[in-house]
C-alpha cells in the first residue's frame, strides 16, 4: 500500500534525477569548455544533496511534519538551483557558443532525459 504522497514523491524523485543525468551529461560539460568549470562543479554539488534529501524524503513518514519540513528543503534547494542555470548561467552559456551548438544540446539534453525517465517508474523503485 503506497499513500499518495509516497507516490508523488516518487514521481518526483524520477523527474528530478532524469533532469539532474541530462544536466549532468550535457549542460554541465557545455559550462565547463566555455570557462565555466566554477559553475559546473557547484551544480553538480547541489544536485548531489538535493538526491541525498530526496532518499532521506523517502524513508520519513509522509503523514509527519519532518518530512513536511524535508519536502519543503528540496524544493527550496530546487528553486534556488533553478534560479541560478536559469537566471544567468545557461543564458550566458548561450551567448558563447554558436546557433548549431543550441540545437546539439537540446536534442542531447531530452535524449538523455527521456533515456532515465522512459525507464523509470515509480512503481519499479519499490
Amino acid at each position: 500500500f503506497f499513500s499518495l504522497s509516497s507516490i508523488l514523491v516518487a514521481v518526483l524523485a524520477v523527474v528530478l534525477t532524469g533532469h539532474a543525468n541530462a544536466e549532468e551529461s550535457v549542460l554541465y560539460p557545455a559550462l565547463a569548455d566555455n570557462g565555466e568549470k566554477a559553475h559546473a562543479g557547484m551544480a553538480f554539488e547541489e544536485q548531489a544533496m538535493t538526491k541525498i534529501q530526496m532518499a532521506k524524503l523517502e524513508m520519513l513518514d509522509p503523514m509527519g511534519k519532518e518530512w513536511r519540513d524535508k519536502l519543503e528543503h528540496v524544493r527550496g534547494a530546487v528553486l534556488h538551483h533553478m534560479y541560478e542555470e536559469e537566471g544567468t548561467w545557461f543564458p550566458e552559456l548561450l551567448e558563447k557558443i554558436p546557433e548549431s551548438r543550441h540545437v546539439l544540446l537540446t536534442e542531447r539534453f531530452l535524449e538523455e532525459f527521456s533515456r532515465y525517465v522512459d525507464s523509470s517508474s515509480p512503481a519499479q523503485s519499490r
